[in-house]
């Protein structure tokens, strides 16, 4: 999703509760839902629509890597987005 700007990033926390590798802009929330080249990529100013054509192309045709950006991205989001991790934040900054 080529957003120019994410508070959030809900759409990307959606999609690794499924595992599915998620590809999302440099702005932002969309760092904190993304972790560039492990549970998907985060096109930064200096990638061209063909690299990221490339990076999609190279991800769906090699098994490993794109089985390995699924269970990362499903592991990190069942970690860090729910609501234990939600709330036992809440209580660390409110005091």
């Amino acid at each position: 999703m080529p957003t120019k700007a994410e508070c959030v990033g809900m759409s990307f926390i959606e999609e690794s509760s499924v595992g599915l590798p998620a590809i999302g802009t440099e702005v932002e929330g969309v760092p904190e839902a993304i972790i560039d080249n492990k549970t998907g990529l985060i096109i930064k100013e200096i990638l061209s629509a063909k690299d990221v054509a490339e990076w999609v192309s190279e991800c769906w045709n090699n098994a490993h890597s794109y089985r390995s950006m699924m269970v990362n991205a499903f592991q990190i989001q069942t970690k860090t987005s729910n609501w234990e991790t939600w709330s036992d934040n809440f209580k660390k900054a409110t005091g």
